[in-house]
């Protein structure tokens, strides 16, 4: 008996050495760590995506994930991959990305951690050259994925008409009004408001080209979740410009009071505005630029989408899209 625990000892010493030096490696792989958090968000945010791919791309790029996953996994040694916090990041940190920013994030991180394994000197019991390979096809498949995506357009506008004293038959005027001129959607009374009829889009991107006079005090808007009446009940990502120069913005309006979300001043009131709205998050960008954002619950779902012009007569949209989110 003494004979066996002599031996049993050295070997369960052995074991508890070999155990806790495994661990030890796993928490010395900070990029290992990150993309396992990350593929973990993105393989949920994939599931959820409205997004429209070639047939089998989404199917592909979530079988990639999941061996990547646990391949890192294992790797580890993460036992509870529900439990498991490989990076803190604030929600600045996905405003870089303009779409899919976890997919965006577990793509940047991937291509860190197969470096990172690569320089590893341990095998990690032969699982190392698994890993790198399952790593290789997630960063193929993911990249295709957003690379492909492709938006499910749900209405569009060039104006690209005769002069005419309205928009025409797609939309409702709301306030003010809108004539078409020079191929141009132009505001006429301030505050013009015009929705487009009939399109559902709780969750949508919406897109004009605008131009916004320098120092006009003037302002041009794009409109989601539009309840009325009036110039009530919306959410509105704009540029407007004041003396000091042209800003963006996110705002509010829930029963006639307006409240301003978020704002980034800006260089010019001329170019690209893309207002997205999904589920609670309102993104607004500039030229493809993330210029503002916010997270709001007011108005959750419903309304029309339009466009908005404050301050003056004259402001022009025009290519106006929207597309689903």
């Amino acid at each position: 008996m003494l004979r066996l625990l002599r031996t049993a000892v050295p070997a369960l010493a052995l074991a508890v050495f070999a155990l806790t030096a495994f661990g030890q490696r796993a928490a010395d792989h900070p990029r290992l760590r990150a993309a396992l958090h990350e593929l973990r968000e993105a393989r949920a945010e994939l599931k959820s995506a409205r997004d429209t791919w070639p047939a089998g791309y989404r199917e592909r790029a979530m079988r990639s994930i999941n061996d990547a996953i646990e391949s890192v996994r294992t790797i580890l040694a993460v036992k509870s991959l529900d439990d498991f916090r490989g990076v803190e990041r604030g929600p600045d940190f996905y405003k870089r990305f303009a779409d899919h920013p976890r997919l965006r994030a577990a793509l940047q991180d991937l291509r860190e951690a197969r470096e990172e394994l690569r320089a590893a000197k341990a095998d990690f019991g032969g699982k190392k050259a698994r890993a790198i390979d399952d790593i290789d096809v997630a960063i193929g498949d993911i990249l295709t994925l957003v690379r492909n995506r492709k938006s499910l357009s749900l209405f569009s506008d060039s104006f690209d008409r005769r002069p005419a004293r309205s928009l025409g038959p797609d939309w409702v005027i709301r306030s003010g009004g809108f004539s078409v001129a020079s191929r141009m959607a132009v505001s006429a009374v301030p505050p013009s408001i015009a929705t487009v009829k009939g399109v559902p889009a709780d969750n949508s991107a919406i897109q004009a080209d605008v131009e916004v006079p320098l120092s006009s005090s003037q302002g041009a808007g794009l409109v989601a979740r539009y309840q009325g009446p009036g110039d009530d009940n919306m959410y509105v990502g704009s540029i407007a410009c004041a003396p000091d120069g042209p800003a963006a913005y996110i705002h509010k309006n829930v029963g006639g009071t307006w409240t301003q979300l978020d704002s980034k001043a800006l260089p010019t009131g001329t170019g690209t505005l893309r207002f997205e709205v999904v589920d609670n998050s309102l993104k607004l960008f500039f030229n493809d630029r993330l210029v503002a954002a916010a997270v709001d619950t007011d108005l959750p779902s419903g309304g029309a989408v339009g466009i908005r012009a404050t301050g003056g007569i004259g402001l022009t949209f025009d290519n106006f899209s929207i597309t689903a989110r």
